[in-house]
Order: structure tokens, then sequence, then C-alpha cells
């Protein structure tokens, strides 16, 4: 009989099932979310009726882990605590942006970088944990240049800046100049 079923969606999911629950959800539970959930099995002891259990086999932390659950046997009947926890890697917030590298012409760029924060396991996070820019894009005064190479000065909203140049509009110019 399948019974003593109880979901708690909360960052930590509780499941009370019995022996065949326990192979048929967290079972396929663990399948379907790993690497990102770990998995432990509690056996709880009954109190007085069948539908009361008490989790003092928790405070005894008799564990049986998810990947080694076949190896006992248990009863049918027995009802056990099957607690499962999101395991994802994910991004910490990026962090400040560094100071520019160069004053002016789009020539110096700037950075940031975030953490990856892991679960229980050694999922990765997807993506980079940096991210750069060109900064500082005014037009440099004499006697610099007044952009930087693959950059071109123009106007934006009244203000000379340096933009980038394409990679098509480059290759154009340079065929261009060629005898």
């Amino acid at each position: 009989m399948l019974h003593h079923f109880r979901l708690f969606v909360l960052k930590l999911f509780t499941i009370i099932c019995s022996l065949f629950m326990l192979f048929a959800i967290c079972s396929e539970a663990a399948d379907q979310w790993a690497p990102d959930l770990r998995v432990a099995i509690f056996p709880l002891e009954p109190h007085s009726s069948d539908t009361d259990y008490s989790t003092s086999s928790l405070l005894e932390n008799r564990t049986v882990p998810y990947h080694s659950h076949h190896h006992h046997h248990y009863d049918h009947n027995d009802a056990f605590f099957c607690s499962m926890e999101q395991n994802r890697a994910h991004w910490a917030p990026f962090g400040n942006w560094s100071e520019c590298s160069d004053s002016c012409g789009g020539c110096g760029s700037r950075w940031r970088t975030r953490e990856c924060r892991r679960g229980h396991g050694r999922c990765e996070c997807q993506g980079l944990d940096r991210e750069e820019e060109a900064c500082n894009l005014e037009v440099c005064i004499y006697p610099r240049k007044a952009c930087c190479a693959g950059r071109r000065h123009t106007s934006i909203d009244g203000k000379f800046a340096c933009e980038r140049i394409e990679k098509e509009e480059q290759t154009e110019v340079k065929t261009k100049n060629t005898p």
C-alpha cells in the first residue's frame, strides 16, 4: 500500500515515503535532477498510529545515502524520510568594475568578476566568471592620437567619442588602402 507521502516545496524538498515510493520517487527524482540534487534516505520509526512517524532516527544520524540504498534490506512496510536538496552551482552577483586601464580614446578596458557558488557537489556554473568592456571612450587630446586602433571618432549626443569599427568596415578600409 502506497501511503505516508508528503511533499513540502521548500528549499529542502522533503518526502516521507514507503519503501516502494522510495524507489519510485526518490530514485526517479535523483536520476532526473542529478547532479543538481543530493538525496539522503533515513529510516523512520513508527509511533502508535500508522501515520505518525518519529524523526528520532534522523537525530541518531542513521543515514542511507541514495547511491547505496540497495545494499540495505528493509521491510516493504517500512517508512523512510527521503531528503532531497538542490545542489546547483550558481553565480554570485558580479563585483564592482575595475579602474579603466587607460584615460581616453577607447584604448582602455575594465573588468569585473563573479564567484561560482557550488552546492554540496562539484557542479560547475554555466557562463563566464569575468566581464570586460572598453572604457573612457572620450577622444584623446593632442599629442595622442584621437582614438585607438580599431576605433574612430564620432559625435554621440553632441560629444566627441571613439566608437568601435566593425570588422567588415576594417577589412574594407584595408582593401582600399592596398596598392
